[in-house]
C-alpha cells in the first residue's frame, strides 16, 4: 500500500498494489471510494506504477508550477525515475527523498499507520480463513476490512503526534561494526532539482547504452564463441602433433578433445606430409577430430586410475579414407 498523509493528519486515498497479473475491480470492493488499485506480478511498487500514483496525487492536490507541493518519500528505486521527475516538474510536485535505513526515526508512518495496518490485515485474513470453507487463502474483501478498521482505530491526533518536522533531519551515523555487501548508500535529495534530474538522465542513458552493447554482444556471442573454440582446437592439433604422440590422458572434456584432435592430426600426417599442410588441411583435421571426439565421448570408459583410455573404443574408425584401429595406450 502507498499511503499519502501529511503532518497535520490529513490523507489522500491510498494506492494498493496486488500481486496479480491483471487488476480486477473486486480487489478493492468495499474500500473507500476513490481508492486506486494496481496489479503487479511481484506485488511491489515499480517505476511505471509510481508515475500513476503521482497522477493520483496530482488529481487531488491540484498542484501547479506556481503552487507547488512537497512530497517526502524514501529512496526506493521505484520512486527514482526520469519519467517521475519529468511529471513532477511539469505539475509542481517537489520530490524529497530520505536516506535509506532510517525508517525508525525519519519515516514515522511506519509505526503510526503501516504497523497497525499489517496487524489489522492479518486479523482480517485469519478471521476469514477460520469462517470460510474455501481452499483459497486470499480474501477478496480483505482490503475493505483492514482499511475500515485502520481508519476507525487511528485518528489525526496519532498521525500528528508521531509526525513532526523535527523528525525530518539527518540521523547521526553509527559506527560500522562489520563489512557487509549492500547496495550503494543513498542520501537525501530533491529529485526535481535540475542537477539531480541531469544526473538521473545521464544514468539512464548510460544504462541504455550498456543494455544495447550487451544485446549486440549476445547476438555475436555464439559466432564468437564458436570461432574461439575452433582456434583453441587448432592449438590442440598443432601442439599434440609436435609432441609426436596421441597418448594424452585427462579427466575433463578438454582432454578428450585434445586426444581426438591429436589422433586426427597423426593419422592425417600419414596421408599428407606436415610440411605441405594448409588452412584447408587443418580444417579437415578439425572436422574429423570432432567426429572422433563424439565417438570418444559416447564410448570411452575410465580405467582404475581414473584416466580416459581411447583404446577401449570397440570398432574401427575411418579417417581420411584410412581405416584406423585404435590400440591400447599404456596407463
Amino acid at each position: 500500500m502507498l499511503g499519502i498523509i501529511n503532518a497535520i493528519g490529513n490523507c489522500l486515498l491510498p494506492c494498493l498494489v496486488f500481486p496479480r497479473k491483471q487488476f480486477k475491480p473486486h480487489m478493492i470492493f468495499g474500500a473507500p471510494p476513490g481508492t486506486y488499485g494496481f496489479a503487479n506480478p511481484s506485488g511491489w511498487m515499480t517505476k511505471q506504477l509510481f508515475v500513476e500514483c503521482l497522477r493520483h496525487i496530482h488529481r487531488h492536490v491540484r498542484s501547479t508550477p506556481e503552487n507547488k507541493v512537497l512530497v517526502i518519500l524514501d529512496n526506493h528505486e521505484s520512486h527514482i525515475s526520469i519519467e517521475a521527475v519529468d511529471y513532477c516538474r511539469d505539475n509542481g510536485i517537489v520530490l524529497l527523498s530520505l536516506p535509506p535505513h532510517c525508517s525508525h526515526k525519519m519515516q514515522p508512518l511506519d509505526r503510526t499507520i503501516f504497523g497497525p495496518l499489517k496487524m489489522h490485515y492479518n486479523k482480517a485474513i485469519n478471521s476469514w480463513i477460520r469462517t470460510s470453507a474455501a481452499d483459497c487463502p486470499a480474501n477478496p474483501n480483505a482490503a475493505s476490512h483492514c482499511l475500515t478498521e485502520i481508519s476507525s482505530s487511528r485518528g489525526q491526533d496519532d498521525v500528528t503526534i508521531n509526525c513532526s518536522p523535527e523528525d525530518i533531519r539527518p540521523h547521526p551515523k553509527a559506527t560500522q561494526q562489520r563489512k557487509r555487501t549492500r547496495r550503494a548508500l543513498g542520501r537525501s535529495r530533491v529529485l526535481t532539482e535540475t542537477p539531480e534530474k541531469a544526473g538521473l538522465a545521464a544514468k539512464v542513458r548510460k544504462t541504455k547504452k550498456t543494455l544495447t552493447a550487451n544485446k549486440k554482444l549476445a547476438a555475436q556471442g555464439k559466432a564468437t564463441k564458436k570461432r574461439l573454440f575452433r582456434n583453441d582446437k587448432r592449438q590442440f592439433v598443432q601442439a599434440a602433433f609436435h609432441q609426436g604422440t596421441a597418448e594424452i590422458f585427462a579427466e575433463d572434456t578438454r582432454g578428450r578433445q585434445c586426444t581426438a584432435m591429436a589422433t586426427s592430426a597423426i593419422v592425417y600426417s600419414t596421408v599428407k606430409a606436415t610440411a605441405s599442410w594448409t588452412v584447408n588441411d587443418l580444417n579437415q583435421i578439425l572436422i574429423f577430430g570432432d567426429y572422433l571426439y563424439k565417438e570418444i565421448d559416447e564410448q570411452l570408459p575410465e580405467n582404475e586410475h581414473g584416466y580416459l583410455l581411447i583404446s577401449e573404443i570397440p570398432h574401427r574408425i575411418s579417417l581420411f579414407g584410412t581405416t584406423v584401429y585404435l590400440q591400447r595406450f599404456r596407463s
